[in-house]
């Protein structure tokens, strides 16, 4: 069937009882980024398909899972163009999970705040996971075959169901084997995603198109591994020792079109599985998911008492962590370091034999002064030991930034921002002494102050703004005075500079992420 079809109209999905069964009826509507995207690549008769998995489209066009999208590599910097003008970034895997011929972008729809995801494939790429070993030079067979899904290209389904059976052996592993011959576990060693997806096809099609189709378009591989794999699956589903031998058979056909001989796929493989085991998995957190390729980005949320900081960072933080590595660090005082905590147990213990002092024997006695600066020395360690925990957590939000990922800080010091004479998340120790400091007291502040000079301002500042009224409403149990003093300082802060940005945090929680989402997007 050729390629240029008439058109349907934008946006409506097919009726028949076929093509209902391929696109389903989805809960809601399909963002429109995809829309506008789809029908920007049909209007200018850009190449394409979704070349599998096409029964999960109605979920791709809502958001819920990615596009496999092949592209005639003639079209492709049209296809480009195409994805820069409807606003998609693109994304960079880890090293070890790049393949050939294989681009990430990713989109953002302004409606609804969500992210799509597409895979773009120039040739056919396919494998065990980690791998991707086999190329399939089939990109014309689908490209000058496809059908209307609505308003997305995707190739008929008897060329689909092929490289299904293809995919689904050369993706059969040896321990799937053992555990279908051995009769292990509730399911085999086929996924039952899988198993679906071929009755789902074969819905579409019939067993004499498959052949045909397999002759004509895919002359490497034997009809009768095809239908003996359907057949199996239909049947027999785990059949071990079947599928073992339709699995080999399959990869000395596909011989000629593999990146790596049988060993290199096979170190390969197990190298990448390795490293995701404990304890090596520890270093490999980061390679799970994509990079802007505008690299990383530091974003911080203040606000006063109740504005919903924390709320509105692990929205942010599961809404970019979908496809991103992402990093939350909370720069606050409640979870201490293990020295935080030995030093805060100290300041609690020596400020009792000075409160016993005081009360026996009255302020001026000299063992009350003693015990006082006691009691302040362990004071001034601990805020220290603070200010040593908000540096640290700085460092590894500015290392993970530099490796690309996506930080995200709950709460921030603000040196410029006075609550009550002491700066917003900043240095205590010269505050606590409004004289003329001296000796340990003046050398300890500018310890505390150089510690705190080297936290930078992050990439961009968010200011959730709310009134006095509303934090207190949300947090009764905080003193009114001080909520009052930290929600004028904050109003203080003018969004002039490109920097700060400042949301209203009294609106319903899904336009304030949606305002976030927005300009967290512009920066990507």
């Amino acid at each position: 069937m050729n390629s240029i079809i008439q058109k349907p109209k934008a946006h409506k999905m097919k009726t028949s009882r076929e093509d209902g069964q391929r696109t389903g009826r989805p809960d809601e509507p399909p963002l429109s980024v995809l829309l506008h995207f789809f029908d920007c690549l049909n209007e200018q008769k850009i190449r394409y398909c979704q070349w599998k998995s096409t029964g999960s489209l109605p979920r791709a066009l809502r958001g819920k899972t990615d596009f496999d999208l092949l592209v005639d590599r003639e079209h492709a910097q049209r296809f480009r163009n195409a994805l820069t003008g409807c606003d998609f970034r693109p994304a960079v895997s880890h090293a070890r999970r790049q393949f050939p011929a294989i681009e990430d972008y990713l989109g953002f729809d302004r409606r609804t705040g969500r992210l799509a995801h597409l895979h773009l494939h120039y040739q056919l790429v396919m494998g065990q996971e980690f791998v991707k070993n086999y190329y399939l030079p089939l990109e014309r067979a689908f490209l000058e075959n496809t059908q209307w899904c609505g308003s997305v290209r995707v190739p008929p389904p008897e060329l689909e169901i092929i490289v299904l059976v293809l995919r689904a052996l050369v993706k059969y592993r040896d321990r799937d084997i053992v555990r279908d011959v051995l009769r292990l576990g509730a399911t085999g060693g086929l996924p039952q995603t899988t198993l679906d997806e071929i009755r789902h096809l074969r819905t579409l099609t019939t067993d004499e198109q498959i052949l045909c189709a397999v002759e004509r378009h895919v002359p490497f591989v034997a009809p009768e591994l095809v239908d003996e794999f359907l057949d199996t699956v239909q049947h027999a589903p785990r059949s071990g020792s079947t599928l073992y031998r339709l699995r080999r058979s399959v990869r000395d056909e596909l011989k000629p079109y593999r990146r790596f001989g049988a060993w290199g796929e096979t170190r390969t493989y197990w190298k990448a599985m390795l490293e995701q085991m404990p304890p090596l998995n520890r270093f490999s957190r980061e390679e799970r998911r994509k990079i802007p390729t505008s690299g990383g980005l530091t974003l911080a949320f203040v606000g006063a008492d109740g504005a919903g900081k924390s709320t509105v960072v692990q929205e942010l933080a599961r809404w970019l962590g979908w496809r991103l590595n992402v990093q939350t660090l909370y720069m606050g005082t409640t979870r201490p370091s293990a020295a935080t905590k030995i030093a805060r147990a100290i300041a609690t213990i020596a400020a009792i034999p000075h409160a016993a002092s005081r009360r026996a024997f009255g302020k001026q006695n000299p063992l009350t002064q003693l015990t006082g600066e006691l009691e302040q020395w362990s004071v001034y360690a601990r805020c220290l030991s603070e200010g040593r925990d908000r540096y640290n957590r700085y460092c590894v939000g500015r290392r993970k930034a530099a490796r690309g990922n996506i930080v995200i800080f709950d709460r921030y010091p603000l040196q410029h921002v006075l609550i009550s004479g002491r700066s917003m998340d900043g240095p205590r120790i010269a505050s606590m002494n409004s004289g003329h400091p001296r000796g340990i007291t003046k050398k300890t502040a500018a310890i505390e102050e150089r510690m705190y000079k080297r936290i930078l301002p992050p990439d961009q500042l968010f200011v959730l703004q709310v009134s006095a009224a509303v934090s207190q409403a949300r947090k009764p149990d905080h003193d009114h005075e001080r909520i009052q003093a930290k929600s004028r300082a904050l109003a203080e802060l003018q969004d002039a500079d490109q920097s700060v940005v400042s949301i209203d945090a009294g609106q319903p929680l899904e336009d304030v992420l949606l305002q976030i989402k927005t300009k967290v997007w512009s920066l990507i």
